[in-house]
């Protein structure tokens, strides 16, 4: 099945223009999943339904359609409303924009300016380019390249996409500014002012408008004011804070732990008088002359603190980071920032192109053609939910006086560092410092796969917001974006704040040298982990907008968990760790052990959080390539650290606070088995199926509510209650895939632990924390499907499984043997040696 044959109908217009893009297929190539760009026009705060038609014949778009032309130094795309001339050389972006004939930007058109520290004007050098999409109706092309100081050495790279649309003067540019250095993080600390970091004190994107008749400078600050006008001369909107009440918070410290900010809000200049100030800008301006009209403005200005936008008869600047900021900017090694503005070379409305930036349409299908079409794994409609107590406990994310959109301001979670991430309230329980403390959850427990489901449930575009705000966040500051560190760091997610204490001047980056009145810094600090690696909410973020920043970052987390695996399955690495733990071991038998092994938690010693995750990060790559790569690594990862004969009495599972993350790990199993069930090449499937039931059979005689036994928890909470609905979900992956007599057992116990969660929770005060609420949203898909469709099992097309025992067998039950045997099927002389040179750094 293709796209030729898709047809988008307007009840009142008739026939739209469409342009389809296939994201993802079904195992038999049918379409999975399309990206659909289309033109649509609706009143403010009025809905349109539209018809999607498959027809049998092509079917030829209406006009208007881009015209694009690729040259030696340029690309020319024409929208039929205005033809912009891009340079492949320098990202100016624009050297040309015509309208009906007439050169609307003079001299070189537009620039964008890097200055450094040192006040040196560093130049935007294109390195390669691409189109992104290339239809009749959108084309993006991306331009990839470096800025070049004065003395033409390296200092920050750039992305810019360029987006352009059929019958429009308009202009979309998504501009991310990259340090792809690494941090030194001494240590294993990352406190700001590393040497790493790149300091800068502005950066900025110019027009430069050809107006031969200056009529006016008009601008929009906030909805409750009226378009202004600045009458020619110099404008200057600049946002210094958030305009929060707590806009000095110590989230905005620096390198040097000070706050910089000046003052609370924007302020609005005219030829140097201050004419308006307020809190919170959301601006628009534009230069009007006689025949030509130029606008625009920045999505998320004020949240994205500190913005300006400037504009005089010659110029229109965007100060994406200004040099009216009282500090200089540090964009840490391997951090970026994107930011998205539009520009519009026509006589749009300026209130329109406010909407556009500010409150741009939202536009979905229905919660019942999302659960069934069967492309999200166990999606029911909202209406068809059954679980009203779960979804209340989930539901304060949204609703209420404590919404994560409320929690922003505790700590004032926003400028460009900050704006998109939860604030993790959780950590603030017992806090005694000072007040609020300061902490970052970096999409643990995947935030924004939960939020893009409650979505798709309901179709409430408040969780749309809080998934799509997070997820841009992230993409730029939590994943660590280099490839000059070492092999099981790079591209990386950073975690989430240290347990208990302030970010300080860590940001989003956990460890920091300032938690040495709290920490053994001898033995603390670390990196990106296997164990915190979050990769599904990304996916159906790109699936859901075709956002290829999304697509990119599933990629680099994978591409991470896959360098980590190459780096600790070498015989350098298994011996080196071998020595350690004997050393642990020994000192444990001296001293007595922690109540964490850390060994056992975030480690691939047997089914633990770094393995799940790694799991289901590798899957989701797999899903999203169908690279078998990333299926042998998954496949790799299961045989070393899960066995159908695991004796499990002997691996201390009831240990809980060193071994419950086991059940993240079968969670990611289950996973394997729905995506792989019906690819009858995949040998492993039985394997890990028979792993999952032996493994289900020990939790039906064993397992028992955590806070049944608080004395065996070191902090006896509402997470623990919360945790409980991953037992549920491993009982019902194992009821899905086991023989018709046992499934019911499993679905009993699967329910429960969850009767125990819902339970627990609710004797809770603290049940309303990000938390508890996260861990929810990511998990309350199974158990709602599930009781809507209770006799749901598995039908697989697999081969009947060969009785005969592999080489080993008895063996392989000893995780110690399945570690050293997987080292020595892969032993590779170039790992080797990498991981050595790596440690002699």
């Amino acid at each position: 099945m293709d796209t030729v044959g898709l047809v988008l109908l307007d009840p009142e217009r008739g026939r739209l223009p469409l342009q389809s893009q296939p994201l993802a297929r079904w195992q038999d190539g049918s379409l999975k999943w399309i990206l659909l760009d289309f033109q649509a026009r609706i009143p403010a705060n009025a809905a349109k339904e539209l018809l999607l038609e498959n027809k049998v014949t092509r079917q030829e778009n209406p006009s208007p359609q881009l015209m694009l032309n690729e040259q030696a130094t340029e690309l020319v795309i024409d929208s039929g409303a205005a033809r912009f001339h891009v340079s492949t050389d320098i990202l100016r972006p624009f050297s040309r924009v015509v309208v009906d004939g007439r050169e609307l930007l003079s001299g070189q058109g537009s620039s964008v300016i890097l200055t450094d520290q040192d006040g040196g004007k560093n130049q935007a050098t294109v390195s390669s380019w691409e189109w992104e999409a290339r239809g009749p109706l959108r084309a993006t092309v991306k331009l990839t390249g470096i800025f070049l100081s004065e003395k033409k050495t390296e200092q920050l790279s750039f992305i810019a996409r360029l987006s352009f649309f059929a019958g429009l003067s308009t202009c979309q540019i998504d501009l991310t500014l990259w340090n792809p250095r690494a941090a030194e993080h001494p240590g294993g600390l990352w406190d700001l002012g590393d040497s790493g970091s790149f300091f800068f004190d502005d950066f900025s994107l110019h027009l430069f408008p050809l107006v031969s008749k200056m009529k006016n400078i008009e601008y929009l600050v906030e909805g409750k004011h009226s378009q202004q006008q600045a009458e020619k001369a110099d404008l200057q909107i600049y946002q210094d804070s958030s305009g929060g009440k707590n806009w000095q918070s110590r989230n905005h410290v620096n390198r040097n732990n000070e706050v910089k900010t000046s003052f609370r809000g924007y302020r609005v200049t005219v030829a140097g008088d201050r004419v308006i100030e307020g809190l919170r800008a959301e601006p628009c301006i534009r230069i009007l002359g006689e025949d030509t009209c130029i606008s625009g403005g920045v999505r998320y200005f004020w949240q994205n603190f500190p913005k300006a936008l400037e504009a005089d008869q010659n110029r229109i600047t965007v100060r994406f980071f200004p040099d009216r900021f009282a500090d200089l900017f540090e964009l840490q090694g391997g951090e970026r920032k994107t930011h998205t503005c539009l520009f519009d070379f026509g006589k749009k409305d300026l209130a329109e192109l406010r909407g556009w930036l500010h409150a741009p349409l939202e536009v979905r299908s229905t919660p019942e053609w999302y659960a069934g079409s069967q492309a999200i794994p166990y999606l029911i409609p909202a209406d068809r939910n059954r679980e009203k107590e779960l979804q209340k406990l989930i539901q304060p994310a949204i609703e209420g006086g404590k919404t994560f959109f409320d929690r922003r301001e505790i700590i004032d979670e926003y400028g460009w560092r900050n704006f998109g991430d939860w604030y993790a309230d959780h950590e603030a329980v017992g806090y005694k410092g000072p007040q609020p403390l300061v902490a970052h959850y970096n999409n643990q427990y995947d935030g924004i796969f939960g939020t893009t489901c409650q979505y798709l449930q309901g179709g409430d575009y408040r969780w749309y917001l809080l998934g799509d705000q997070l997820c841009r966040h992230v993409r730029d500051i939590d994943i660590y974006h280099t490839d000059r560190d070492k092999p099981e760091f790079n591209k990386g997610l950073l975690w989430h704040t240290e347990h208990y204490l302030p970010a300080e001047t860590a940001t989003h980056r956990c460890f920091s040298r300032r938690h040495a009145e709290a920490r053994d810094l001898n033995c603390y600090g670390g990196g990106p982990a296997m164990s915190h690696n979050y990769a599904v909410g990304l996916l159906y973020h790109y699936y859901l907008t075709g956002e290829t920043a999304s697509k990119e970052a599933v990629l680099d987390l994978a591409e991470f968990i896959h360098n980590v695996i190459r780096s600790r399955t070498t015989l350098t690495y298994f011996l080196v760790e071998l020595a350690r733990k004997t050393r642990t071991a020994l000192k444990g038998l001296l001293k007595g052990r922690a109540m964490v092994d850390f060994d056992k938690v975030y480690s691939m010693n047997g089914p633990g959080r770094g393995s799940g995750n790694s799991l289901s990060t590798l899957m989701t790559a797999y899903e999203l390539t169908g690279d078998k790569k990333y299926l042998q690594a998954a496949e790799d990862v299961i045989q070393i650290c899960i066995h159908p004969a695991d004796d499990i009495d002997k691996m201390d599972m009831l240990d809980v606070e060193n071994r419950w993350m086991y059940t993240v790990f079968l969670q990611a199993l289950g996973k394997y088995l729905d995506i792989t069930a019906d690819d009858g090449a995949v040998q492993l499937w039985e394997y890990a199926r028979d792993s999952l039931l032996h493994y289900g059979h020990w939790m039906l005689d064993n397992e028992y509510l955590y806070l049944d036994t608080p004395e065996k928890l070191e902090f006896p909470n509402e997470t623990w209650a919360a945790q409980e609905i991953r037992k549920c979900n491993v009982l019902l992956y194992a009821a899905k895939y086991s023989a018709p007599k046992e499934r019911q057992q499993f679905f009993d116990k699967a329910v429960f632990f969850y009767q125990g969660c819902l339970e627990q929770l609710q004797s809770y005060e603290t049940r309303d924390l990000t938390r508890p609420i996260t861990l929810l949203l990511q998990n309350c898909l199974m158990i709602q499907f599930f009781r809507e469709h209770p006799g749901t099992a598995a039908a697989t097309t697999m081969a009947p499984r060969d009785k005969k025992r592999p080489l080993f067998y008895n063996l392989r039950k000893s995780l110690l043997f399945r570690q050293f045997w997987h080292v020595i099927r892969t032993i590779s002389p170039r790992d080797e040696l990498e991981f050595i040179r790596w440690r002699m750094k």
